[in-house]
């Protein structure tokens, strides 16, 4: 259990650590949130379950947190509006690509 647990703490520690330069270009506390709850989403690629369920996970939750974070910034209509949409783009791929290569991973193993 605790392997576990330190795995999950070591893989949001990892993506924190590379989220710090968005402190410099998202300034509103809701924007970090933002950028927070995706690192905590990263605890996905973890878990223990099958590399197609950590795959959709990763890829649905990743591709929701980029809409919500752009939807959000058009309602408000934010100044900040390209940074927002920078940092959409930049969870979208990266969701895209990882949860992606799991589940490509998965069917090429079966």
């Amino acid at each position: 259990m605790n392997k576990v647990i330190a795995r999950y703490g070591l893989a949001v520690i990892a993506v924190l650590f590379s989220l710090v330069p968005a402190y410099f270009i998202l300034i509103t506390p809701i924007y970090l949130a933002w950028c927070f709850i995706w690192a905590c989403c990263f605890v996905f690629l973890v878990i223990n379950r099958s590399l197609l369920v950590r795959g959709f996970l990763f890829l649905t939750s990743s591709i929701a947190l980029g809409l919500l974070g752009v939807a959000y910034a058009k309602a408000i209509s934010s100044e900040y509006l390209w940074a927002a949409e920078f940092i959409s783009q930049i969870i979208v791929l990266v969701g895209a690509g990882v949860g992606g290569n799991f589940i490509a991973v998965y069917f090429l193993n079966r």
